[in-house]
């Protein structure tokens, strides 16, 4: 009886054409389910907007209101070495993304991970913002993990959560992924990694989210943890 649903990504694994076998499974939800790429869903895949059109995406980020609560979903896959950026302005952005990464000695400039550009950037502080100065809550979603680091974070993810530190109407963040799943506060700020069923074929692993007044409940679902935090006021 959830109100709807996220997919963090990698809804497939090894070929584009396993989407339409996954979508019939999904279909008997029979509520909306708000998608996100994931680094797994490019292969086979030319043209991203027809990713984006197959999983019904309005655009490749994007971001939609519930009640007093904003929801982002931001697409960590946009400069990525799989994301067909070869040639264009993007792959620029992934080469500076590499050199900073190896200027500060990082360990997560592997060709799984990506980032987002500084387009998207500038979109999401300009929403983040708005929501503050609406008085509005906000969760973050996303597929590569923002923090903490390890081998599968988001390649400009440090720069991310000191845009979303700037804000208190940012509640919490989450993430897929990293199958082993992951936790971290950054200024207070929760962010959850939530584990991946892909592994354990006879475990399911998903969560259901909670929100009340003055608490956030993550209920986590077979492998996958649970957290639960009060929530500040603005």
């Amino acid at each position: 009886e959830v109100q709807f649903t996220i997919n963090l990504g990698d809804i497939t694994d090894r070929k584009n054409s396993d989407l339409e076998v996954i979508k019939q499974h999904l279909s008997q939800l029979n509520h909306k389910i708000y998608h996100l790429t994931g680094n797994h869903d490019y292969k086979d895949i030319t043209n991203n907007s027809v990713l984006y059109k197959q999983l019904d995406m309005p655009s490749e980020y994007y971001s939609f209101k519930k009640g007093d609560w904003v929801f982002i979903m931001l697409n960590t896959n946009e400069i990525a070495s799989y994301a067909n950026i070869a040639g264009t302005p993007k792959e620029n952005e992934w080469n500076r993304m590499q050199e900073q990464i190896k200027q500060i000695k990082g360990k997560y400039a592997y060709e799984w991970n990506g980032g987002i550009s500084e387009k998207q950037m500038k979109w999401l502080d300009r929403l983040l913002k708005k929501c503050e100065k609406k008085g509005l809550s906000v969760l973050i979603f996303s597929h590569h993990p923002l923090y903490p680091q390890s081998d599968f974070s988001a390649l400009n993810g440090n720069e991310i959560v000191d845009t979303l530190s700037k804000y208190s109407c940012v509640k919490a963040a989450f993430s897929g992924h990293h199958h082993a799943g992951a936790f971290g506060y950054y200024k207070n700020i929760p962010l959850i990694t939530l584990e991946g069923m892909v592994e354990t074929e006879n475990q399911n692993a998903y969560a259901i989210v909670e929100i009340s007044q003055d608490h956030l409940l993550v209920k986590g679902q077979g492998r996958a943890s649970s957290y639960s935090f009060k929530l500040s006021r603005q």
